[in-house]
């Protein structure tokens, strides 16, 4: 597949968007030092859900991942632009969260800390 069939593809919008939610509530997880079930408690979610949402499997309304970014302390944005603008590619920054076998290279939170103390970062479903 080129790279332009790629990026006015209608999947690789929607992987794109699940990854930041993912990579969000992630942050969000380590740096608060919770597990799943702590995460769901947290945000008012089941557990099943918020693993749905980590496991990649789910395609939500516009206004659950509204209420989903506030309830995690972040703004959501998104803007259009025309499909002649170029995508840049991602990062090939290797992050690593301890204890945990990374499944892509990203950028995200480079040498900070949680509450414990441990070195944190992101990892996403994108190359699963």
């Amino acid at each position: 597949m080129t790279r332009d069939a790629l990026v006015t593809s209608k999947e690789f919008w929607i992987v794109d968007i699940q990854t930041k939610l993912y990579q969000a509530l992630e942050n969000y997880r380590v740096e608060n030092g919770l597990n799943r079930t702590q995460l769901a408690a947290a945000l008012g979610y089941s557990k099943g859900y918020i693993s749905q949402i980590l496991n990649g499997n789910f395609d939500h309304r516009i206004s659950k991942l509204v209420e989903l970014a506030l309830k995690i302390g972040m703004m959501p944005e998104m803007q259009f632009k025309p499909q002649s603008v170029p995508v840049k590619a991602p990062s090939k920054t290797k992050v690593v969260v301890k204890g945990v076998q990374p499944i892509v290279e990203v950028k995200n939170n480079l040498g900070k800390k949680n509450k414990s103390g441990k070195e944190i970062g992101v990892q996403t479903m994108a190359n699963r």
